[in-house]
C-alpha cells in the first residue's frame, strides 16, 4: 500500500518560522529608525515654524519675541517681552525624548526678533546683532535606533532661514 500523506513536516515549519522571524526582526529595526527620523523632522519643522511666527509677530506688534530651547522641560518656547528680556511665554512646543537642540555659539540662543523682524542674539544680557548662525537639531546618539541624521537651520543676519538635512 503506497499511501502518500499530504502536509508539511515539522522541520519545514520550523525553517519557515525562523525565516519569518529574521525578516521581522530586520523590519522592526528599520521601522523604529524611520519613526525616529520622522520625529526629528517634525521637531525641526516645529522649530522653524516658531522662528517664522516670532519674526512675523515681532514686525507686526510693538514688542520683541524670542525663541529659545528649554532643556529642563524639553520644549521649544516662544516668549514675548521688551528690551531683550523675553519673560512671558506665548507658545510652547514639546520635544520628543532624545532630541538635542544646540547653537553654533552659546550666545545664539535665545534668539530675539526685534521690532523690525530682524534676529538678534541675547548674549550677556545685551541685545546685539546676529551673525549668521546655525541651530542643529539631532538625536543624542544614545541608541542605535536613532537616526544619524541631523537638521541644521541656518539663520542669516537679516532673518532668512535655510534648512540643511544631513
Amino acid at each position: 500500500m503506497d499511501r502518500k500523506i499530504k502536509g508539511f513536516t515539522m522541520v519545514e515549519l520550523v525553517v519557515v518560522i525562523a525565516i519569518i522571524a529574521v525578516l521581522a526582526g530586520m523590519a522592526v529595526g528599520w521601522l523604529l529608525r524611520q519613526i525616529n527620523q520622522v520625529r526629528l523632522r517634525n521637531t525641526a519643522d516645529a522649530f522653524i515654524g516658531l522662528l517664522e511666527e516670532a519674526r512675523r509677530m515681532s514686525s507686526s506688534r510693538p514688542r520683541q519675541f524670542c525663541v529659545t530651547y528649554n532643556q529642563s522641560s524639553q520644549a521649544i518656547e516662544m516668549r514675548e517681552g521688551e528690551n531683550c528680556s523675553c519673560s512671558q511665554i506665548v507658545k510652547t512646543v514639546p520635544i520628543p525624548e532624545g532630541i538635542i537642540i544646540s547653537a553654533s555659539s552659546s550666545n545664539d540662543l535665545p534668539l530675539v526678533y526685534d521690532r523690525m523682524g530682524y534676529p538678534r542674539s541675547q548674549g550677556n544680557n545685551q541685545c546685539g546683532g546676529l551673525n549668521p548662525t546655525t541651530i542643529t537639531i539631532r538625536y543624542d546618539g544614545s541608541s542605535p535606533l536613532y537616526p544619524r541624521e541631523e537638521v541644521r537651520v541656518v539663520i542669516s543676519a537679516n532673518g532668512r532661514l535655510k534648512v540643511e538635512i544631513n
